[in-house]
């Protein structure tokens, strides 16, 4: 199990590392070729954990970044849809709501599935679908509050 190879993600974290630690190329080729290879496809499981191991030594810290559970990928979207699904997203997040509730209303109004599958135009009618009912929710709560006010002073009382 430990003489299988490296993952590509693997090798992606290394020349992270190598990057982050400020390690020049010939200083890289020196470290490699002390476990006794060239490249780092040559690099086995047990070696890339002691490279990385001497790399964190060196200073290496590596601050994984997580993603929100059930939030679509937005890497490959376009720019315009990046943007659109980071602005659901974060409304979304701020009412801690989760990512199958946008789903759901992607389903009830453009009959499709996602709403990582929307076009640009359908994600801009959905953040304004849900900034509409932000704000029915909002007046939904200062109504009783209102209501009970204007009572309190047609009913010539301080306090209900």
């Amino acid at each position: 199990m430990k003489d299988r190879p490296i993952s590509k993600s693997q090798k992606a974290l290394l020349h992270l590392a190598r990057s982050r630690v400020g390690l020049k190329e010939e200083e890289y080729r020196a470290l490699l070729s002390g476990f006794g290879v060239k490249s780092s496809s040559d690099l086995t499981q047990a070696q890339f954990t002691e490279v990385m191991r001497h790399l964190e030594r060196l200073g290496f810290v590596y601050r994984h970044r997580p993603v929100a559970r059930g939030a679509p990928e937005v890497r490959r979207q376009t720019e315009e849809k990046r943007a659109l699904l980071i602005a659901v997203g974060r409304l979304l997040e701020s009412r801690g709501r989760p990512w199958a509730y946008a789903d759901g209303m992607a389903k009830r109004m453009f009959q499709v599935d996602r709403a990582v599958w929307l076009t640009a135009g359908q994600l801009h009618k959905l953040l304004q679908a849900l900034k509409v009912e932000e704000r029915r929710r909002q007046a939904r709560e200062e109504a009783p509050a209102d209501i009970l006010a204007e009572m309190a002073r047609d009913l010539g009382v301080e306090d209900l």
